[in-house]
């Protein structure tokens, strides 16, 4: 997920762009382990239900998608997403 975040996003505009389709099934397993974790962060965090709310890449994110793109294989990522125990977040969506 953290690699399809482009800016801040609404989360509709990144279920889209993970081609996924149900709502509750993306927060549980996506949006809540990458807030949890530090790894986003919400535009509006006193409001998390705010129609407006966006969510953006926080620096400990920023991180994780430049290791992730400096070493564009699988295996690396497959490695990294277990020792930084982000599971999901780091998801590619298959081509």
């Amino acid at each position: 997920m953290l690699l399809a975040l482009h800016g801040a996003m609404s989360r509709e505009a990144l279920q889209a762009e993970l081609d996924l389709q149900d709502r509750k099934w993306f927060g549980e397993r996506y949006l809540g382990p990458s807030l949890a974790g530090g790894w986003i962060e919400m535009s509006i965090a006193d409001k998390p239900s705010s129609r407006s709310q966006q969510y953006r890449l926080t620096e400990q994110g920023k991180s994780g998608c430049e290791i992730a793109q400096r070493h564009d294989q699988p295996r690396f990522l497959q490695s990294f997403v277990r020792h930084v125990g982000c599971g999901r977040i780091l998801t590619l969506r298959a081509e």
